[in-house]
């Protein structure tokens, strides 16, 4: 009599985004609502504030989507970096 195979099956999910995509995109996605949110408040209080006023908003969201642009690009660094090492290994 043959021996019967198991019938576990390892689960893959494409709709599931590895932790590490998460850690590194909503964090970097939340700077960029608040650097929206910021500049959106300038366009509709624009009349009511000072030029000033204005200009310190549109630095603080630039500021906002730099921090942002910088962890993203650090992240694809790393990423291209581990790809190199993997297929040099190969």
């Amino acid at each position: 009599m043959a021996a019967k195979k198991s019938k576990t099956r390892k689960s893959t999910s494409a709709k599931t985004k590895p932790v590490h995509d998460t850690h590194i995109s909503e964090p970097a996605l939340k700077l960029i609502d608040k650097a929206a949110g910021l500049l959106k408040k300038a366009i509709i209080k624009g009349e009511e504030e000072s030029v000033e006023g204005r200009k310190l908003l549109k630095k603080k969201a630039l500021s906002f989507v730099d921090f942002a642009n910088k962890r993203l690009t650090t992240a694809i660094n790393e990423g291209s970096s581990a790809v190199k090492k993997g297929v040099r290994k190969i």
